[in-house]
């Protein structure tokens, strides 16, 4: 375990090093930038009665980040406060080592600054949201780890949403606050019940490249209205300790209406085929692959930072022969804009508040005004 640990820490302050020191690039030379790390005690919530034998004790977790700071010299940044972002590293220890074991984790971090005050705004109010990739130890196997009914797979995406007040002089910041710990594969391999651990935090960010923010106003220009179109590949178990995996398929058309200038509504439709709908044990044989087929009506609310859009939203099913699930359909996640015309899309699937699975998929985007 601290072999592990070790090297993890030790390829995140390799890479935090190498940041700070690369100051003729003139990337880097661009926004300020400090190295940050953060402890964390929390505990895991028990959300289902079949999970009331895994909390034993705390967790512990330790964050070590390295950060961009924005400087107000785009739109987009000024319009979203003069946000930080940067690639976080994170590590869960807790007493159930023979069923959970520990958590290690990758993620893009997106910090956005709500409120300033005091003499040269040395204090303020700040959001952080996190996603990414964690590697659990620890996964169910019905002969050697039955008792983790929690989660099926080693590989699993990480979530943190988080918020805390920071007091902050030339060199340091002082920081705590609270946040929220997601662990789960968005039911790509059952059992997926989730790790959910709600945290306290303390931390400590070093200033490594010191930074003046903008007063001048910058220009800041976007479409109004854009048409998404999204191709869908998945994969998706149907029942817990089920070995097999089915595909999912599908396309969105969905318009993207500017309500303001960091939000936008979404709206449109979605079509899917999910091969595991017809392969419920409750299901008839030999159905048409119309049977697989689901066609929903969507609409949801997006957070817009330049490349990055964060949505959630809420779907009905106009069209949907086999109801599995019902008739509601939840996404969250985002996506990435990598050209002018094309975005990566990453979305979990959900029902309520039970994952189905995670849609990955590439995008086209149509700018209409």
């Amino acid at each position: 375990m601290w072999k592990t640990f070790k090297i993890f820490i030790l390829a995140l302050l390799a890479l935090s090093y190498s940041s700070a020191f690369a100051q003729n690039d003139t990337f880097w030379r661009s926004y300020g930038q400090s190295i940050n790390f953060n402890y964390k005690a929390g505990f895991l919530i028990a959300h289902r009665e079949s999970m009331a034998h895994l909390p034993m004790s705390h967790f512990h977790g330790f964050e070590l980040s390295y950060n961009f700071h924005s400087t107000g010299q785009r739109g987009w940044e000024q319009v979203n406060n003069n946000p930080q972002f940067g690639l976080l590293g994170i590590a869960f220890f807790n007493a159930n080592q023979a069923v959970l074991g520990n958590a290690f984790g990758l993620a893009g971090r997106v910090i956005l600054p709500r409120k300033k005050w005091g003499k040269q705004s040395k204090w303020s109010w700040h959001n952080d949201l996190a996603l990414g990739l964690a590697f659990l130890e620890k996964k169910f196997d019905l002969l050697t780890n039955p008792k983790n009914i929690a989660i099926g797979s080693h590989l699993n995406a990480l979530i943190v949403l988080g918020t805390y007040i920071q007091f902050k002089n030339p060199q340091f910041a002082f920081k705590a606050g609270i946040d929220f710990t997601h662990f789960s594969n968005a039911g790509t391999i059952k059992p997926n019940l989730g790790l959910n651990i709600p945290a306290l935090r303390i931390g400590l960010s070093w200033i490594t490249q010191q930074f003046v923010e903008s007063t001048e106003i910058a220009t800041y220009l976007r479409n109004d209205l854009e048409l998404l179109t999204t191709g869908i590949l998945s994969f998706k178990n149907n029942y817990d300790f089920e070995t097999w995996v089915y595909p999912v398929v599908g396309l969105s058309a969905h318009l993207s209406r500017a309500q303001s200038k960091k939000f936008r509504y979404t709206y449109g439709l979605d079509f899917s085929f999910s091969e595991a709908n017809r392969k419920f044990v409750s299901s008839p044989q030999n159905q048409s692959i119309l049977r697989t087929l689901q066609i929903g009506i969507y609409n949801g609310w997006e957070l817009e930072i330049n490349k990055l859009v964060f949505s959630i939203g809420m779907g009905l099913y106009a069209y949907n022969p086999n109801n599995p699930h019902g008739w509601f359909y939840h996404r969250i996640g985002g996506r990435y804009q990598f050209s002018r015309k094309w975005y990566f899309h990453g979305y979990v699937r959900s029902h309520w508040a039970k994952a189905d699975y995670f849609e990955s998929g590439i995008g086209y985007k149509i700018s209409i005004r």
